[in-house]
Formats: C-alpha cells, sequence, structure tokens
C-alpha cells in the first residue's frame, strides 16, 4: 500500500478528526498509487493518522475512511456505516407515513466520502463524486439494494465533478425499474417529479425544515410564488 505523509505544519486538523488531506499539505507520497487506491496516510514521524482513498487529479488528494490500522475501503466497511446512516434516520422517524424523501448517506458525515444518497420513495438517487468511491460503484449499489430493496437507483453524479475525479459518470437508472419521475411524499404533501428536472439529486431534502416554518408563517395569507422551482416551497 502506498504512503502518504502529511507536512509537519500541516497534520493538526488530522488529529482533530478532519478526513481531508489537501494537495498542499502533502509532503511526499511513496510506493506508488493509482486513481481510487487505498492508501496509508502518516505524519512526518511515521505515525498513522488513517486509511484513505487517493485522489490525484483532486484539490483534495486523499480522503480518509478508517483511523483503525487493518481496515479496508470495501463492501464490509461500507456496510457497517451505512446501516449506522440507516439506523440514525430510523431514530428520527425516517421515513414515515407522512415523510419518504431524505437523505439516507451523507458522505463525509456518515463516514464514507464521495458518496451521497438521497431516498424518494421507493426510489434512490446517489452521486458517486470521488474516483475511489466510483471504483467502489458495484459494492455500492449492491449493498443499497440489500439494505434498503428500492424499485430503483438512479445515477445523478454531476458530469463537472466527475470529470475533476478522471471518470464518466453512469447517469440515469443503474439498477431496478425504469421510471420517468420521483414520486413520494413530505409532511404529507404527494410530489412526483419528473428525473429530467431538478438540482442536485432532484429535490433539497434538508430544506424540509425551512419549508415546514414558511408554511407556519404563511397560513392565511396571501403570498406570491416566485422561482420556488420544483414548487416545494409554493406547496408548503
Amino acid at each position: 500500500m502506498a504512503v502518504v505523509t502529511v507536512e509537519p505544519g500541516r497534520v493538526r486538523p488530522l488529529w482533530a478528526g478532519h478526513p481531508w488531506v489537501y494537495a498542499q499539505a502533502v509532503l511526499r507520497i511513496e510506493g506508488g498509487a493509482a486513481p481510487g487506491d487505498e492508501v496509508e496516510v502518516v505524519d512526518a514521524s511515521g505515525n498513522f493518522l488513517g486509511l484513505g482513498l487517493y485522489s490525484p487529479q483532486s484539490a483534495i488528494p486523499v480522503r480518509i475512511y478508517a483511523r483503525e490500522r487493518g481496515r479496508h475501503v470495501d463492501a464490509s466497511l461500507l456496510r457497517e456505516r451505512l446501516s449506522h446512516a440507516i439506523e440514525l434516520r430510523r431514530r428520527v422517524g425516517l421515513p414515515s407515513p407522512e415523510t419518504n424523501a431524505y437523505r439516507v448517506m451523507h458522505a463525509e458525515g456518515d463516514g464514507w466520502p464521495g458518496l451521497v444518497v438521497d431516498r424518494f420513495g421507493d426510489d434512490l438517487v446517489v452521486q458517486l463524486t470521488t474516483i475511489g468511491t466510483k471504483r467502489r460503484e458495484d459494492a455500492v449499489l449492491d449493498t443499497l439494494e440489500e439494505l434498503l430493496q428500492p424499485r430503483s437507483i438512479v445515477d445523478r453524479t454531476p458530469v463537472s465533478m466527475a470529470k475533476r475525479e478522471g471518470f464518466d459518470p453512469a447517469g440515469g437508472v443503474v439498477r431496478g425499474k425504469a421510471s420517468d419521475a420521483l414520486e413520494f411524499v413530505e409532511r404529507g404533501l404527494e410530489f412526483r417529479l419528473p428525473l429530467a428536472l431538478g438540482q442536485k439529486t432532484g429535490y433539497y431534502v434538508d430544506q424540509r425544515n425551512l419549508r415546514e416554518r414558511v408554511e407556519a408563517l404563511s397560513s392565511g395569507k396571501t403570498v406570491f410564488d416566485a422561482h420556488t422551482y420544483v414548487g416545494s416551497f409554493a406547496m408548503a
């Protein structure tokens, strides 16, 4: 396994748990590493900092996935992180009969840089934003099918981001039954969004609480709908 050594003056954020190794923080790379390979990250004294994946074309050439020696960035680790993320959502009541659109996996926030997964009812939308995650695409899709049994999985990886990482995104339905729209409910409101429409994964699920607040503020009032795009705030 290749070894990435971090500059002495740049190591403190990694000690504190930050998962990114910026290009300017790299002192040297030894052992040869191909895009998406596992690499060991150490400080200038050789102390182990973590296990990461290598993205040579990125301003962040290494993202750390594990802090324990002996781990690997593989299907086992992915299943562990995804299961934990699903359980965290379950604890706050997601999904529910009133809301079945939410973020299942939030990249670094859930311990897997380069992977965003949003659930829209029976469908999942993914973004694979690093070459390391792209190389593990089959494991990602297999694990999502195993744990969530979606009707379909749609890849909406931004082309510009994929190009920066050195790969071509699949785009469209990559697993399951093809669908031309995402159908879901949020706070009891029903949505049907064409796959060809929408920003990011198709809908800003993280704005749910804000939409609830807007609904409360606008109750009983006349409002002007200007540029609410797919209509999420207009519906509220």
